[in-house]
């Protein structure tokens, strides 16, 4: 038998240990448990709206995303509406979470890295639009995010996978001076100002 000694938390140590470090929600996220109608509140991809969808419609997709710093510089990716994430992606099946970290940064960048450290874990409610830029499917995302580091330093000089920058999808080396969590897509900002405030 187990003994399992009480231990009491602060507010703070307890909040970390439930939602991760900096974790916040979008403006009215509180509501994403389905109603007594089977609804879920998702949040559009493309635009950040509220939308009520069947909870039959919905399906778990776990992703893993890599903080890449080297030197003043961090290793991000352009998104659609021009703001920044993080390089990473769905877990498939039978992938462990450092397996899925390596091949995505791989394919998003031909960076190889180094063992990650987890750093903290998001949870949004998001509902990608299809091909034809109408609603599809919405997705229970868990986002886990970890700090890493180049496998070879030298990478950091070499040109990374893509050149045209005006392209979305490309990745970047960009300066940490100046930049500011706005300029990133969420849960991306949020993650981003928690890892300056860990590295302060």
């Amino acid at each position: 038998m187990f003994l399992v000694k009480k231990t009491k938390l602060s507010r703070r140590f307890r909040s970390v240990l439930i939602f991760g470090l900096g974790n916040g929600r979008p403006k009215g996220s509180l509501k994403m448990k389905d109603d007594t109608d089977g609804l879920v509140t998702c949040f559009r991809f493309s635009d950040g709206e509220a939308v009520q969808v069947p909870k039959q419609r919905m399906r778990f997709r776990p992703s893993v995303y890599a903080i890449i710093r080297h030197g003043d510089s961090l290793l991000l990716i352009l998104t659609p509406d021009g703001r920044y994430f993080f390089p990473g992606g769905e877990i498939e099946l039978g992938e462990t979470l450092k397996e899925a970290l390596v091949r995505e940064v791989g394919e998003e960048t031909g960076r190889k890295i180094r063992a990650a450290q987890f750093f903290c874990y998001k949870e949004r409610m998001i509902l990608f639009d299809n091909q034809d830029g109408e609603s599809d499917q919405c997705s229970h995302c868990m986002l886990l995010f970890f700090a890493a580091e180049l496998l070879d330093p030298a990478d950091f000089e070499q040109p990374l996978v893509g050149v045209d920058e005006s392209v979305e999808g490309q990745p970047f080396w960009v300066s940490i001076e100046g930049l500011q969590p706005d300029q990133f897509r969420e849960p991306a900002g949020l993650v981003f100002a928690s890892f300056l405030y860990a590295n302060s």
